[in-house]
């Protein structure tokens, strides 16, 4: 079962309708802060930001950004509690590799993709 607790956030405002491009439910992604102060999802390996809490649809629109404490996060692969995640292309949480950057550590197994566990969120770090 996911749960969340205290959760630091802020708000960013979104760089594009996070709702499109074929994720219906963006919450609960890795996003990472652009140039322009705006979020997007997170690219596979890099730096997040922290984790989407709501469904910007819009650019512009305010986004609740976690970045410390315990949230839910969707995964992308089968992960075991215990496990480092890192984000994958999507902006999902999947097991950390070598090389690539840690942001929060799965408090729940998940057998795949597209479920629901409480994480972590940690100061990211690199493999």
């Amino acid at each position: 079962m996911a749960f969340e607790q205290t959760l630091r956030t802020v708000g960013l405002p979104a760089a594009s309708d996070l709702t499109s491009g074929g994720t219906v439910n963006p919450q609960f992604y890795f996003v990472t802060t652009n140039a322009s102060g705006q979020i997007t999802f997170t690219g596979a390996g890099a730096v997040a930001d922290g984790v989407v809490q709501d469904k910007p649809n819009a650019q512009g629109v305010e986004a609740e950004v976690a970045i410390l404490g315990i949230t839910k996060l969707v995964t992308g692969a089968a992960v075991t509690a215990g496990d480092p995640l890192m984000a994958n292309a999507s902006g999902q949480a999947i097991t950390a590799t070598a090389g690539n950057f840690v942001r929060a550590r799965a408090l729940a197994s998940s057998a795949g993709a597209g479920v629901i566990i409480p994480a972590l969120i940690l100061g990211p770090y690199k493999m």
